[in-house]
Protein backbone atom coordinates (compact mmCIF):
# COMPACT_ATOMS: atom_id res chain seq x y z
CA UNK A 1 0.00 0.00 0.00
CA UNK A 2 2.74 2.20 0.70
CA UNK A 3 4.53 1.71 -3.17
CA UNK A 4 0.87 2.67 -4.23
CA UNK A 5 0.48 5.54 -2.72
CA UNK A 6 4.22 6.93 -3.96
CA UNK A 7 3.43 5.66 -6.82
CA UNK A 8 0.46 7.86 -7.45
CA UNK A 9 2.37 10.76 -6.10
CA UNK A 10 0.79 10.79 -2.43
CA UNK A 11 2.21 11.16 0.53
CA UNK A 12 2.43 9.06 3.69
CA UNK A 13 1.88 10.81 6.74
CA UNK A 14 3.37 9.69 10.06
CA UNK A 15 0.77 9.09 12.97
CA UNK A 16 2.48 10.15 16.30
CA UNK A 17 -0.38 9.22 18.43
CA UNK A 18 0.66 7.02 21.22
CA UNK A 19 0.46 3.18 20.95
CA UNK A 20 -0.07 4.10 17.09
CA UNK A 21 3.35 2.99 15.76
CA UNK A 22 6.06 1.22 18.47
CA UNK A 23 9.09 -0.73 17.01
CA UNK A 24 10.62 -3.90 18.31
CA UNK A 25 13.74 -1.22 18.98
CA UNK A 26 11.49 1.25 20.37
CA UNK A 27 8.63 -0.54 22.47
CA UNK A 28 7.84 2.92 24.75
CA UNK A 29 6.34 4.62 22.81
CA UNK A 30 8.73 8.00 22.12
CA UNK A 31 9.70 10.11 19.31
CA UNK A 32 12.31 7.46 18.40
CA UNK A 33 9.68 4.88 17.44
CA UNK A 34 7.91 7.14 15.53
CA UNK A 35 11.59 8.09 13.85
CA UNK A 36 12.38 4.46 13.25
CA UNK A 37 8.77 4.35 11.12
CA UNK A 38 9.97 7.14 9.32
CA UNK A 39 12.95 5.72 8.05
CA UNK A 40 11.22 2.80 7.13
CA UNK A 41 8.79 4.47 4.43
CA UNK A 42 11.45 6.70 3.46
CA UNK A 43 13.73 3.87 2.28
CA UNK A 44 11.07 2.24 0.56
CA UNK A 45 9.12 5.15 -0.84
CA UNK A 46 12.01 7.75 -1.06
CA UNK A 47 11.37 10.91 2.05
CA UNK A 48 9.84 13.11 -0.66
CA UNK A 49 6.46 10.96 -0.25
CA UNK A 50 6.75 10.47 3.77
CA UNK A 51 6.07 13.74 6.10
CA UNK A 52 4.41 14.29 9.22
CA UNK A 53 1.15 15.16 10.14
CA UNK A 54 0.49 18.46 11.45
CA UNK A 55 -2.18 17.73 13.98
CA UNK A 56 0.12 15.66 15.68
CA UNK A 57 -0.46 14.90 19.55
CA UNK A 58 -3.35 17.92 19.62
CA UNK A 59 -6.12 16.34 21.69
CA UNK A 60 -6.24 12.92 24.00
CA UNK A 61 -5.53 10.43 21.32
CA UNK A 62 -5.69 7.57 23.48
CA UNK A 63 -9.34 8.24 24.85
CA UNK A 64 -10.26 8.71 21.72
CA UNK A 65 -9.14 5.28 20.63
CA UNK A 66 -10.04 3.08 23.37
CA UNK A 67 -13.79 4.84 22.68
CA UNK A 68 -13.77 4.12 19.08
CA UNK A 69 -12.49 0.84 19.28
CA UNK A 70 -15.39 0.08 21.70
CA UNK A 71 -17.48 1.30 19.45
CA UNK A 72 -16.22 -0.34 16.66
CA UNK A 73 -16.01 -3.65 18.51
CA UNK A 74 -12.26 -3.42 18.07
CA UNK A 75 -9.48 -4.30 20.47
CA UNK A 76 -5.51 -3.95 20.20
CA UNK A 77 -3.64 -6.59 19.44
CA UNK A 78 -0.76 -7.16 17.44
CA UNK A 79 2.97 -5.47 17.25
CA UNK A 80 5.29 -5.73 20.35
CA UNK A 81 4.36 -5.70 23.87
CA UNK A 82 4.11 -1.79 25.25
CA UNK A 83 3.20 0.44 28.70
CA UNK A 84 0.62 2.09 27.95
CA UNK A 85 1.43 5.87 28.08
CA UNK A 86 -0.30 9.43 27.27
CA UNK A 87 1.95 10.61 25.34
CA UNK A 88 4.33 10.05 22.47
CA UNK A 89 8.10 11.14 24.78
CA UNK A 90 9.59 13.80 22.95
CA UNK A 91 6.32 14.36 20.70
CA UNK A 92 3.89 16.04 23.96
CA UNK A 93 4.21 18.93 23.44
CA UNK A 94 2.33 20.49 19.69
CA UNK A 95 4.60 23.75 19.99
CA UNK A 96 7.69 21.77 20.11
CA UNK A 97 7.07 18.55 17.71
CA UNK A 98 8.38 19.79 14.59
CA UNK A 99 11.45 21.45 16.43
CA UNK A 100 11.74 18.08 17.98
CA UNK A 101 11.39 15.74 14.63
CA UNK A 102 13.99 18.03 12.89
CA UNK A 103 16.19 17.69 15.75
CA UNK A 104 16.18 14.04 15.07
CA UNK A 105 16.57 14.13 11.24
CA UNK A 106 19.67 16.38 11.79
CA UNK A 107 20.91 13.83 14.04
CA UNK A 108 20.62 10.94 11.82
CA UNK A 109 22.64 13.21 9.39
CA UNK A 110 20.40 14.22 6.64
CA UNK A 111 21.20 17.68 5.40
CA UNK A 112 18.63 20.75 5.15
CA UNK A 113 18.03 19.51 1.10
CA UNK A 114 16.68 15.75 2.68
CA UNK A 115 14.86 17.27 5.00
CA UNK A 116 12.95 19.93 3.11
CA UNK A 117 11.52 17.65 1.48
CA UNK A 118 9.57 15.96 3.72
CA UNK A 119 8.53 19.10 5.70
CA UNK A 120 7.27 20.85 2.37
CA UNK A 121 5.68 17.51 1.22
CA UNK A 122 2.04 18.06 2.41
CA UNK A 123 2.04 21.62 0.48
CA UNK A 124 3.17 19.89 -2.41
CA UNK A 125 0.05 17.55 -2.61
CA UNK A 126 -1.97 20.01 -1.66
CA UNK A 127 -0.87 22.22 -4.53
CA UNK A 128 -1.08 19.33 -6.85
CA UNK A 129 -4.47 18.65 -6.26
CA UNK A 130 -5.71 21.79 -6.27
CA UNK A 131 -6.90 22.29 -2.39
Amino acid sequence: MLRAVAETGGVIGMSAAPHTILSHSHPLHDIHSVMDHFRYCADLVGIEHVAFGSDTLYGEHVGLHTVFGHLLGKTTGGGPPHEKVPDVDGLENPKENFGNISGELVRDGLSDSEIAPCCGTILRVLKEVGA
